[in-house]
């Protein structure tokens, strides 16, 4: 944020931290450094309207309102697709029923504008965007659409679109036994996860997948059942890709979580991070960072548990996985309920 406040200083800055060896220079000093920055969204104390974000970090608590750069009318939303080099991939509507896709640098504001693909598959049942950049790379990226026309359709479509080129230039089809995929997806070292699901009513995470965004071809990989659980999530942890199961233990939830290395044999492999089951977590255990746990917890104020829209409250809060002592580090008064958060990156990407 503070380079964003220099670029106001003068034209001489400002054309300096726009531009792309700056961006370069700020992509390898950053590289190495720890993932502690959190996006959460919902509607802003700060306006009526929710095209407003809030940037969190994780590390020293601080507390930023973004506003982003489109206009949300009454029946209109937005989501967060994605995020890689600290840049957010977002799909929105301004009305509720036209679609749009951009690529935002929150530190630049520079914005990417990609033609949504979703409209023609409106009916489909499996329809999900993703978003990366490439290998060791910090000004080339990808969005990639899935789509299927039924859960049992075997043919997986996908559609590339390149930064280089601005437009979708590959459409292809995979064959697979997954029945749906996502919606999360994790974008790791030009790599882009999802889980696929299956099962009774398509709830039992039966596989990985993943796609290169260099290479441009899938792989799969079946989940071991033994370390799935009632809930089952991705992140992204430590610059590795991280699976999180937990199931409720009494008034207690017994948690798992694992980081996978995604090795050159295009197969997976498993090591625990932890194991905890000695305190009470929410149902949305949000990210991991370090030795800490970070949670995103939603109460309502009004008698009997109602959802009455101007007394929720979002909390987010820090807790070490070997105690329960919890650090709030963020409260909000909303008044609709935060639909999404996101870890990012240090804003370390660039685009033209």
């Amino acid at each position: 944020m503070t380079v964003g406040r220099v670029r106001c200083t003068s034209n001489t800055w400002r054309w300096q931290l726009r531009g792309p060896e700056f961006a370069r220079l700020n992509w390898i000093a950053n590289d190495h450094r720890s993932v502690t920055d959190l996006f959460g969204h919902g509607y802003s104390s700060y306006g009526e309207k929710s095209n407003w974000a809030t940037h969190v970090n994780a590390g020293d608590n601080s507390v930023n309102i973004v506003r982003l750069p489109f206009e949300i009318k009454e029946a209109g939303y937005f989501t967060i697709v994605g995020s890689d080099n600290g840049n957010l991939c977002v799909k929105y509507s301004h009305t509720g029923e036209d679609t749009e896709i951009l690529v935002l640098n929150p530190l630049t504001k520079k914005v990417v504008h990609v033609d949504d693909q979703s409209y023609r598959h409106i009916f489909y049942k499996v329809s999900v965007y993703a978003f990366g950049y490439l290998k060791d790379s910090y000004k080339d990226f990808h969005v990639i659409y899935l789509c299927k026309n039924s859960f049992h359709d075997k043919n997986l479509r996908w559609m590339l679109w390149d930064s280089r080129l601005r437009y979708w230039r590959t459409r292809g089809v995979y064959l697979t036994e997954i029945e749906k995929v996502g919606p999360t997806s994790v974008a790791v070292a030009g790599v882009v996860f999802w889980i696929g699901w299956g099962g009774f009513f398509n709830l039992e995470p039966t596989h990985l997948l993943a796609f290169s965004l260099d290479k441009e071809v899938f792989f799969q990989e079946p989940i071991p059942k033994e370390n799935t659980s009632t809930y089952n999530s991705i992140t992204k942890i430590n610059k590795e890709l991280g699976f999180v199961s937990y199931k409720d233990i009494g008034f207690k939830r017994k948690l798992d979580v694992w980081n996978l290395y995604f090795t050159e044999q295009n197969n997976f492999l498993w090591q625990k991070l932890y194991h905890v089951e000695d305190f009470g977590i929410p149902y949305k255990p949000s990210f991991f960072n370090g030795n800490e746990i970070i949670s995103l917890i939603e109460s309502r104020t009004t008698p009997n548990g109602s959802n009455d829209d101007l007394r929720t409250e979002v909390v987010m809060s820090k807790m070490k996985k070997t105690g329960g002592n919890r650090e709030v580090i963020y409260c909000q008064g909303w008044q609709l309920s935060v639909s999404l958060m996101q870890k990012i990156d240090k804003c370390t990407g660039s685009f033209k």
